[in-house]
């Protein structure tokens, strides 16, 4: 300390005004650092919960309020709408998100892959998708620069991220319109 005091009088005030300005981009480095661990953790949440909705809504061909008449499994084994908007909600506020800072939008697709429906996920949503028919999961949510923000203006609006996932149905709901599986590279 007393090394610093006297280089810092050496100087006549010159040195001092180095000292602050490297202590402030120090401190501009390390709150820079601190948001974007942060956000990086958001975004590494945010993926994995996509990723165990893709599945989840593959398995079971969609979603539905109350479970569907022949599902393996029953009650135990299907997670319906309220559900699943309750199990994203705990994940992603567990990270910041709030409810009202997410959206997940359900996109159906057709043989040809044209858009036949699309839903945002609701506790009373009915999306079914049946086997073999593909659809997206794609997980909006908001974030923002909390304390780069504060020093960089323009950096604390806050922002959108989307996580994209395309699954297909693996759950037939109808087995009396069965067509089989046909090979079509013949």
């Amino acid at each position: 300390m007393s090394r610093l005091k006297e280089k810092l009088k050496e100087q006549k005030g010159f040195g001092l005004f180095e000292y602050v300005i490297g202590l402030l981009i120090f401190v501009a480095l390390i709150c820079f650092l601190f948001d974007v661990v942060t956000i990086t953790y958001k975004q590494y949440v945010v993926s994995q919960q996509t990723n165990v909705i893709a599945r989840q809504l593959g398995v079971q061909g969609g979603i539905a309020n109350q479970v569907p008449k022949g599902f393996p499994g029953g009650d135990k084994a299907y997670v319906d709408s309220r559900e699943l908007v309750q199990q994203v909600n705990d994940h992603l506020e567990g990270v910041g998100i709030k409810s009202n800072e997410w959206d997940l939008n359900l996109i159906r697709y057709d043989k040809n892959g044209r858009v036949v429906e699309t839903k945002k996920l609701t506790t009373a949503t009915n999306f079914k998708v049946d086997y073999q028919s593909a659809m997206d999961i794609e997980l909006t949510y908001k974030y923002k620069w909390n304390v780069w923000g504060q020093i960089i203006p323009g950096t604390s609006d806050e922002k959108e991220a989307i996580q994209k996932r395309y699954v297909t149905s693996e759950f037939k709901y109808n087995y009396d319109v069965w067509e089989g599986e046909r090979n079509e590279t013949n």
